[in-house]
């Protein structure tokens, strides 16, 4: 008998393992490998796959695929098609995992109330380790280095976050970017938050990680999702918050400026940067953009001194324009209405990481949608899914 649960458990423990991309040449990220295991394991077990866990998100998300594999042809003639057409597997295989996980949720019989508490856990007691090896790592830097080039392929990253020591030390945890940790612990944090109730001791750990990432991804995704727990629909409290708001803008609004942003640090500066670029490339390039996967080659003719639009919003209009934008959004809202609202705060919290980041495929967030998607099932549903998981 296939122990689901246990492949549900693997996966979800090499999800924030994060290395992000298919690049050829290079050994795949770990999940990838899970994933592909547990596809081979159905196929060759040729077991049934439960029609429930399929959704409008999937239609749209398809139509999504489709344009973006539309923008890499049309603009094949001016740009190369390598690189579009890797990216284009990249979101294939990382739906993939957003719907393996999905099978395995339904398949283990793990009971709806227990799966985000089971993440929430799970992805806490990660961040332990990850801690212990950031002292370690402080008193020996070559470890640290060799341990995160062999779960990811971290030559495709800077590693000089992995290199710090003390003063200057940060927290990448399992991934050799710390603003990919920050993202992962902020969304951890959301999921807990979502909870009826959560250990305030694993919450603490969360919001230790959080803090010595120095990842400022993190910190609006955890203030963004803060004042939304906060606010919890209460009329007065979204008027403070508002209130409060508005006139923190007022008088600081000399310092929300491009240009000011941009003399923050250089980190600030090209993230500000690559958005405006970005915006005038979907501006002039509105129905297909320049294609996917081709700023890279678009910054070295530049000169640009960074290769990545830091917004994944700007990235899918300057390289798949309008048509891009529009089926994203489509299917961001087939999604929404998938996950019951109460459910809909580490939604929201991705959401606002990838205003920052154009990694649409971080692994973590798509095992909390599925998990989120799966939590949501009504109770007869459930149960029906429970029954036919145990008979098989």
């Amino acid at each position: 008998m296939i122990k689901y649960k246990t492949l549900f458990y693997i996966l979800l423990g090499t999800s924030p393992f994060i290395n992000t991309s298919f690049i050829p040449g290079a050994k795949l990220p770990m999940v990838y490998l899970v994933m592909l295991f547990v596809i081979g394991v159905i196929v060759i077990a040729r077991d049934r796959v439960p029609s429930r866990i399929f959704g409008s998100e999937d239609i749209a998300f398809s139509c999504f695929l489709t344009v973006s594999l539309l923008s890499v042809y049309i603009n094949a003639w001016s740009w190369p098609m390598t690189h579009g057409v890797t990216q284009v597997i990249n979101l294939l295989l990382t739906y993939l995992i957003y719907k393996v996980a999905q099978f395995l949720l339904v398949k283990s019989a793990l009971p709806k109330d227990e799966m985000l508490p089971t993440i929430f856990k799970c992805y806490s007691w990660i961040q332990v380790p990850a801690l212990i090896l950031l002292v370690f790592g402080n008193f020996n830097r070559e470890f640290n280095i060799e341990f995160i080039h062999a779960i990811n392929n971290a030559g495709n990253f800077d590693v000089g976050a992995i290199e710090s020591v003390y003063p200057n030390i940060r927290l990448t945890g399992f991934s050799p970017e710390p603003s990919f940790w920050s993202f992962f612990v902020a969304i951890n944090i959301a999921v807990g938050l979502s909870l009826k109730r959560f250990s305030p001791w694993l919450m603490a750990v969360n919001g230790v990680s959080l803090l010595v990432t120095v990842g400022r991804t993190g910190y609006l995704i955890a203030a963004c999702i803060l004042v939304i727990w906060f606010i919890q629909g209460k009329v007065w409290r979204t008027s403070l918050i508002a209130g409060a708001a508005l006139i923190a803008a007022f008088f600081m609004r000399e310092y929300f400026t491009p240009q000011k942003l941009m003399s923050v640090d250089d980190s600030f500066r090209q993230r500000i940067d690559s958005m405006l670029v970005a915006f005038n490339l979907g501006c002039n390039n509105p129905f297909f953009g320049i294609g996917l996967g081709n700023f890279q080659v678009f910054a070295e003719q530049q000169h640009l001194d960074y290769g990545n639009i830091f917004n994944w919003y700007l990235n899918v209009f300057a390289l798949i324009g309008v048509a891009g934008i529009a089926t994203w959004m489509i299917f961001s809202i087939f999604l929404l209405r998938r996950i019951q609202e109460r459910y809909w705060l580490p939604v929201f919290g991705a959401f606002v990481g990838w205003l920052t980041v154009s990694a649409f495929n971080l692994p973590f967030v798509w095992v909390v949608f599925a998990a989120l998607v799966c939590a949501s099932t009504s109770k007869h549903e459930n149960e029906t899914l429970t029954h036919a998981s145990a008979a098989d």
